[in-house]
């Protein structure tokens, strides 16, 4: 079944239902109306018979008639009219209905024939006793049934007017989703993205749809542009990791190779084996550790337990711990800021290590904030970065020209991920020479 079809019976149902709710409610409050009349008919008749005027007296079969009669009341119950009867039974009154000497309206049941009655005491009026108005409770079922075709024929003519409204309706509403899918299928055949369609005066959530999906095609198309872009960075980042392990790889199975071979080899070749197999195993762990980081970055599932953290006291204990006889690391400062407190101590260490490794002289941690943000900066006293390498430094497996120090290239990238994924920013402070700075939003 098409949309438009179901869309179209979704109105009509929701009409129909809508037209069962108030048939309901006109049927009961028909049925009350109905009852209310009878008894105020019921009512006026026994006052008038009190008042002395009985009115004829007919004979009656109250389950094929719905004629009102009254009647004296004797003091068993039964009428003093012999001639009304209900299915051929003689029609007597519940005893618990004669106790009282107000007047007093109810129904009872003879022979199966539901009889509404209005008794009214006699109060030393002209009668011989009690008096009762009656008449089958059939003439409220009567007045229904009149009702009913009159509310089946409109229900009929306003369902038919109903759905073909509803499929007018339905038919100006899935045009544009019409046009969204034959765009779509363009797209899928020939790739082009360019077009755009037309948002016209169709109603304001009509239009969102229409400026929605235009917006989707662009962003799709810049996302097709950077995927193919992410591809080729991929490819040459698999290249690069792929070189990286390929050397402590050669080392670690060279020296493997040599300690199997040589069984009769000198201490001091065997130990300096070992120990280049177990330094490159350190290397590799580390850079296998540093891909994964970036991996999650990549697939942005880095995840952030979000706490309050002071960054001067991780400074504190990072500087204590890393700080070596010929290389003191210091720290100063203190900035409060909501952070994954995990990832902002490795962005520490990661910088620090950077300094350690590929600068000179003192390294300096020193964290300040401001009514937004929280800034760290750390610095060491060597020649800085040239000016040429500061904007790339961060990518990957990038490592200045010329330098001797060892390294996997990846610690300033895996730092610009985890800084950006906390929303702020990292750079090379290009007036002070080897200063990496820090910005994030404060807490």
């Amino acid at each position: 079944m098409s949309f438009h079809r179901r869309l179209t019976l979704y109105g009509t149902a929701i009409a129909g239902a809508t037209m069962l709710v108030l048939w309901v409610v006109l049927v009961i409050l028909t049925s009350l109306g109905a009852r209310g009349d009878q008894r105020a008919t019921l009512e006026a008749a026994s006052q008038a018979a009190v008042d002395g005027d009985l009115g004829p007296q007919m004979v009656v079969d109250l389950s094929e008639s719905t004629d009102m009669i009254t009647a004296i009341v004797l003091d068993d119950g039964r009428l003093d009219a012999p001639g009304i009867t209900a299915a051929g039974e003689p029609v007597v009154l519940p005893a618990d209905r004669l106790d009282g000497n107000d007047p007093v309206f109810f129904t009872f049941d003879v022979a199966g024939t539901e009889i509404s009655a209005s008794l009214r005491p006699s109060s030393g009026s002209g009668t011989a006793g009690p008096v009762v108005a009656l008449q089958s409770a059939a003439v409220v079922d009567e007045a229904v049934a009149d009702f009913v075709p009159v509310l089946v024929i409109a229900s009929v003519v306003i369902l038919i007017v109903t759905y073909r409204a509803s499929s007018v309706v339905a038919r100006r509403a899935i045009t544009p989703l019409e046009q969204i899918s034959a765009y779509s299928a363009e797209i899928t055949e020939t790739g082009d993205t360019s077009r755009q369609l037309e948002v016209g005066r169709r109603g304001r959530e009509i239009d969102d749809v229409v400026a929605s999906f235009n917006t989707m095609v662009t962003q799709l198309a810049r996302s097709r542009d950077r995927t193919a872009a992410a591809l080729e960075s991929q490819r040459r980042f698999v290249a690069d990791a792929s070189h990286e392990l390929r050397t402590p790889l050669t080392t670690i199975r060279t020296n493997a190779a040599f300690l199997r071979e040589r069984p009769d080899a000198s201490d001091e070749d065997r130990t300096e084996a070992l120990s280049d197999i177990i330094s490159e195993s350190e290397r590799m762990s580390a850079l296998t550790s540093e891909l994964l980081d970036l991996a999650r970055a990549d697939a942005e599932v880095l995840e952030l337990g979000v706490e309050e953290i002071e960054i001067g006291s991780i400074a504190g204990r990072i500087a204590r711990q890393a700080t070596l006889p010929e290389r003191p690391v210091r720290s100063g400062g203190t900035a409060s800021l909501r952070a994954d407190r995990q990832l902002i101590t490795r962005l520490l260490w990661i910088l620090v290590d950077n300094a350690l490794v590929h600068g000179e002289g003192i390294v300096t941690i020193e964290c300040d904030s401001t009514a937004t943000s929280a800034i760290i900066t750390v610095s060491d006293e060597g020649p800085g970065i040239p000016a040429a390498d500061r904007h790339v430094v961060f990518g990957r497996f990038h490592r200045v020209e010329g330098t001797t120090a060892r390294g996997s290239g990846l610690g300033l990238a895996l730092a610009q991920e985890i800084v950006e994924a906390h929303g702020g920013t990292i750079s090379i402070d290009e007036s002070h020479g080897a200063v990496v700075l820090v910005t994030l939003p404060a807490a």
